[in-house]
């Protein structure tokens, strides 16, 4: 999975990720980065300071489904829908 294609479309709407948690568990989120798609109390407050190592593993996205940021690491993607 293209890092910079999945930003453009979790960027776009809202995007069903199926992954493979930390503890070998696989997990389905449906998430977004789309500011129109998030409720207005979950908004960033300002930017978060990342790593350039972190910015290029791993996706931080907003969960629809269980109202929260969560993140998930690009190379344990399964599929993207």
């Amino acid at each position: 999975m293209d890092i910079q294609d999945l930003r453009a479309q979790l960027n776009s709407r809202v995007v069903i990720v199926t992954f493979k948690k930390k503890d070998g568990d696989m997990r389905e989120m449906h998430c977004t980065t789309n500011l129109s798609s998030i409720p207005q109390s979950s908004h960033p407050k300002g930017a978060t300071a990342l790593s350039e190592e972190t910015k290029s593993t791993s996706i931080r996205a907003f969960d629809v489904k269980a109202q929260g940021w969560r993140s998930f690491l690009v190379d344990n993607v399964v599929s993207v829908v």
